[in-house]
């Protein structure tokens, strides 16, 4: 009897050995994949960060080189800002950005980065170290745009004239030279072509820019000229 209860308990903490062991795995895996999934939530969202910024900079510069090149950098200072150099104690890290016609008229940017992620408990099993990596993307469609503005007396008796013209110009910069198409129609008592639609509107003579600064509201206010 004595010879069977010690091969029991024997058997019972061979067992219990394999259970802790297994136990102990499991936690390991969890906190290993919790700390990965993590470096690849940050490392994702950086890059969807980074081919946002870079996308909407697509207008910034008066030649496509230019335009690439600032998304470029738009992109690597977002990045920088989101995910810097040794976050979460990664290391090695990597960033590409391509920009690309992806489709008639259409500009995508894609930015991919990867880091090195050190393990904690992973090791045990061989595996010291884990790439992880991630990519985002953002397209960027030319537009054919007219403008239309109120230049009638009205807005200029209530201060609004100067203001209307600043924000147009403000919103004419954030468009791309030679990509998107953009003019104006300007309208009082009678309505006028101001600035045919043109692809150059930053860089030929006159600009767009020059053309609302020289807009003067005066005259009556005409809905079906409007229309």
């Amino acid at each position: 009897m004595r010879g069977r209860s010690s091969e029991r308990r024997g058997i019972a903490l061979f067992f219990l050995a394999i259970g802790l062991t297994l136990i102990l795995l499991m936690v390991a895996l969890a906190v290993d994949a919790s700390y990965l999934y993590t470096v690849r939530a940050r490392l994702s969202a950086s890059c969807d960060a980074a081919a946002l910024a870079a996308a909407r900079s697509l207008n910034v510069g008066l030649t496509m080189a230019a335009q690439e090149a600032s998304a470029r950098a738009r992109a690597l200072a977002f990045f920088d800002g989101n995910f810097p150099e040794g976050t979460l104690n990664t290391r090695n890290r990597t960033i590409s950005v391509d920009v690309a016609e992806t489709s008639l008229r259409t500009r995508t940017v894609s930015v991919h980065a990867s880091v090195v992620v050190p393990t904690y408990f992973l090791r045990l099993a061989g595996f010291s170290t884990v790439n992880v990596s991630a990519e985002g993307t953002a397209s960027r469609r030319d537009v054919n745009l007219m403008m239309v503005l109120d230049r009638s007396g009205s807005m200029n008796s209530a201060g609004a004239c100067e203001p209307m013209k600043a924000a147009a110009r403000s919103f004419v910069s954030r468009f791309a030279e030679g990509r998107d198409r953009l003019g104006m129609i300007i309208y009082a008592s009678n309505w006028h072509l101001a600035y045919p639609p043109t692809r150059n509107f930053k860089t030929q003579s006159p600009t767009l820019d020059s053309v609302i600064s020289q807009v003067t509201c005066v005259g009556g206010t005409s809905s079906a000229m409007a229309i």
